[in-house]
């Protein structure tokens, strides 16, 4: 089964955060909602950028805090049609 972006991202996050993502919509906060921390939204871009084989500047990165944020940034970066490399 083809996962979209919105699927693969909070999966992604649920597995970094340790949360379950189940509950939580795009206006959650990656911070305070999923307790992200500096190491945790490292692990978070690097398995972003090799899961949809981006690349997500440090200025990107710095724009992100909710989880709309992040699913429109993999959105805006990815090449079109292009397939997501895990799961």
């Amino acid at each position: 089964m083809r996962k979209n972006t919105w699927t693969t991202v909070r999966e992604l996050v649920g597995e970094v955060s340790g949360v379950d993502i189940a509950a939580f919509n795009k206006d959650a906060d990656l911070f305070a909602d999923f307790g992200i921390d500096s190491a945790k939204a490292l692990e978070l871009i690097v398995g972003l950028e090799d899961a949809f084989d981006i690349t997500i500047s440090s200025a990107e990165a710095a724009d992100i805090s909710t989880l709309g944020d992040l699913v429109d940034l993999v959105t805006r970066l990815r090449k079109p049609n292009s397939k997501v490399r895990r799961r």
